[in-house]
């Protein structure tokens, strides 16, 4: 029986997602439940307005307190950016249900 590696698939089918902020180059390698639970999760903790900068370190994989400093419209563009890759990547290589499609013929 043939064995499918999904861990050289995802190398190959997913290109890194990099961003260049405050001079610096990062790149979200790789987009994983725990990262999405613990953004989700800091986003609850109530309007403090630098949540937005560790969220976007979480996804980045940097220090919590990187992006302080950086302009928040870059900020908020940077995680938008990020999310809409991220989006376009999952849904363009997600493979379709052949069992649901043929009960919906």
């Amino acid at each position: 029986m043939p064995i499918k590696n999904f861990d050289d698939m995802a190398r190959e089918m997913f290109e890194p997602i990099q961003v260049v902020i405050d001079g610096k180059e990062y790149a979200v390698k790789k987009v994983s439940a725990n990262m999405i639970d613990g953004i989700t999760k800091m986003d609850e903790g109530g309007g403090e307005v630098k949540v937005v900068c560790k969220q976007l370190a979480m996804v980045l994989g940097a220090k919590p307190d990187t992006f302080n400093d950086t302009d928040m419209r870059v900020v908020v563009a940077a995680l938008q950016f990020i999310t809409e890759e991220a989006t376009k990547q999952m849904g363009e290589n997600v493979p379709k249900n052949p069992v649901q499609d043929e009960v919906k013929q």
